[in-house]
C-alpha cells in the first residue's frame, strides 16, 4: 500500500514538471496577439495556461475583468469564454484550450485547461 502511495505522488510530481501547460509566465502581449498556425502548432500559449490559473485570474472574478487581462475570446458562446492555447498535449492531433465558465451575473465559477 505505501509502495501505491509514494508511486502515485511520484507520478503526480513528474506529471507537473512535464506538462506543457507550466514553465511560462503571463505575457500579456504574446496571449493577446493573433494566433498564427505556427503559434498553435508550437503551444505558444500552452506555457502561460497554468500562470494564467494561478495568479492572474481566479474564481469570482468579474468577465469584464477578465477579458481586460485576456482579450475577447476567439472561442465560446453563451456563459463560456475559450481561448485556444496550442497543440499541446497527447499526440498533438487536437488544440488544448483554457476554458472559462461563468455564472448568469457575470462571475467566473469555473476555470478548466481542457486537454485532448
Amino acid at each position: 500500500m505505501l509502495l501505491i502511495i509514494l508511486l502515485t505522488g511520484i507520478f503526480k510530481v513528474l506529471g507537473a514538471i512535464l506538462s506543457p501547460f507550466n514553465g511560462d509566465k503571463f505575457d500579456p502581449k504574446i496571449w493577446k496577439a493573433p494566433m498564427t498556425d505556427y503559434d498553435l502548432s508550437n503551444c505558444m500559449r500552452g506555457g502561460m495556461a497554468d500562470d494564467i490559473v494561478n495568479k492572474v485570474i481566479s474564481v469570482g472574478m468579474r468577465r469584464e475583468r477578465v477579458l481586460e487581462l485576456l482579450g475577447k475570446a476567439p472561442d465560446g458562446h453563451g456563459n463560456k469564454d475559450q481561448y485556444p492555447l496550442g497543440y499541446c498535449s497527447g499526440i498533438g492531433a487536437d488544440v488544448d484550450y483554457l476554458d472559462l465558465y461563468y455564472d448568469a451575473a457575470g462571475k467566473l465559477i469555473e476555470i478548466d485547461v481542457h486537454q485532448y
